[in-house]
């Protein structure tokens, strides 16, 4: 069910009826405090009236639940941007960028067929 209320807060947010959004994003959260979407989407909300305390609130529960998510730490970067805290901002969105290109780097080494180098065998191969 709490997964229900999710998709159902995500379609009201895209459909910018923003009440019922908050409504069904904090209802998932009664279900399963866990579902770090929806406090993502809160986030968004908050962000969005200028409730930059409560999105903070929420960026902190979903990063909690995902810590590499480049999405947590680009909005928090916004977030931090509007309130004016530059510097802090800085390195949430380098923190993003980073995120987002050790994804790109595995997705191409996947791609690719390379694997990572083992440490064993390079201990081996000396």
């Amino acid at each position: 069910m709490a997964y229900d209320y999710d998709e159902l807060g995500a379609v009201c947010y895209a459909l910018d009826q923003i009440p019922e959004a908050e409504r069904y994003y904090k209802e998932a959260l009664r279900l399963d405090a866990g579902l770090g979407t929806s406090d993502y989407g809160l986030a968004k909300i908050y962000k969005q009236e200028g409730k930059f305390a409560e999105a903070l609130a929420a960026l902190r529960a979903a990063g909690a639940i995902d810590p590499n998510s480049s999405s947590v730490y680009y909005l928090r970067g916004q977030v931090l941007f509007a309130m004016g805290r530059k510097v802090e901002a800085k390195r949430e969105f380098d923190e993003a960028a980073r995120l987002k290109q050790a994804t790109r780097d595995e997705l191409e080494r996947k791609i690719s067929g390379q694997h990572p180098a083992d440490p064993q065998l390079a201990r081996e191969e000396k």
